[in-house]
């Protein structure tokens, strides 16, 4: 035993034969979070993380500095570096996806190695064999025939309401990396869900069955000269604009007038109304007429 086990050994199984029971206590809390998490490693991960969300280098979807402890914590507990944690994951609900371009280390670091046979255009077997065991094999098939009938390729777009092919399922190398993603998650989730520890899918999969949103949002229609695109309606024409504008500008119109006949209404009827004043002085008037007429 080499001295850096000899001291490990120590730490993970300290003698404790000399200590009372409160002491045994303390020893045994301080071993269980030291193995539960590295207080070292997390304040350094606190510390990249706050460096990261200012660097305005990471993807679009880490929106502060939490999320992306979240995800390096995650990643380190995959195996994984801190850029390539923010790289490879996904957080989709409350959970992580993992990219397929990181999903072939995921087998390795598990002992397995990946194949591919019978590939076309719009088929792929994907195999997965045990390394050290080669009679532990693996074995799932995906086509594009199976992709459409669970609805993983196409979408409706909202404006012209036709389905439209998904640029991931395009016919090239697009089609063939889904394919491949799909027949390796396939055995991941049928054999081997441990392979991907704390993820729950391959991201290019998964999202093919979330509903179709982001679709919708590159395809939206761009606009054109004279034209302009709104959130919930169909291309509108600058005479249509123009029109609207115009009847905004009457219906303000008319709500000012309205207003300020009110106003003059309000003010009228102020001056009209009797004061004491004005009421005592026309009785005094009426008393004097009244003696004048007696004499």
């Amino acid at each position: 035993m080499t001295k850096a086990d000899e001291a490990r050994s120590q730490v993970e199984n300290p003698q404790t034969e000399d200590l009372g029971s409160s002491e045994l206590e303390i020893v045994r809390a301080k071993n269980l979070a030291t193995q539960f998490l590295n207080p070292t490693v997390w304040g350094q991960i606190v510390g990249l993380a706050s460096t990261f969300i200012t660097s305005g280098a990471l993807p679009e979807h880490y929106k502060n500095k939490a999320q992306v402890a979240m995800a390096i914590q995650a990643g380190y507990e995959m195996g994984m570096k801190p850029i390539e944690s923010l790289q490879s994951l996904y957080p989709v609900n409350g959970q992580w996806n993992i990219w397929g371009k990181a999903v072939p280390k995921r087998f390795r670091l598990h002992g397995y190695r990946i194949s591919y046979k019978e590939e076309s255009e719009n088929s792929c077997t994907a195999v997965v064999t045990k390394i050290d065991d080669p009679s532990e094999t693996y074995e799932e098939t995906m086509t594009f025939e199976l992709a459409e009938k669970s609805g993983y390729v196409s979408y409706t777009d909202r404006y012209s309401k036709e389905e439209v092919l998904k640029l991931g399922w395009k016919e090239g190398m697009n089609r063939k990396r889904k394919l491949r993603y799909n027949a390796l998650s396939m055995i991941i989730s049928t054999y081997l869900p441990d392979v991907l520890d704390g993820a729950q899918d391959i991201q290019e999969v998964f999202e093919d069955a979330m509903p179709q949103i982001i679709e919708e949002k590159k395809n939206k229609p761009q606009a054109q000269d004279g034209e302009v695109v709104t959130s919930d309606e169909p291309v509108a024409s600058t005479e249509d604009l123009s029109n609207f504008i115009k009847s905004r500008k009457e219906a303000d119109q008319k709500a000012e007038e309205l207003k300020e006949k009110k106003s003059e209404k309000k003010s009228s009827k102020k001056t009209d109304k009797p004061t004491v004043d004005n009421v005592g002085k026309q009785r005094d008037n009426e008393d004097s007429e009244q003696v004048t007429s007696k004499e």
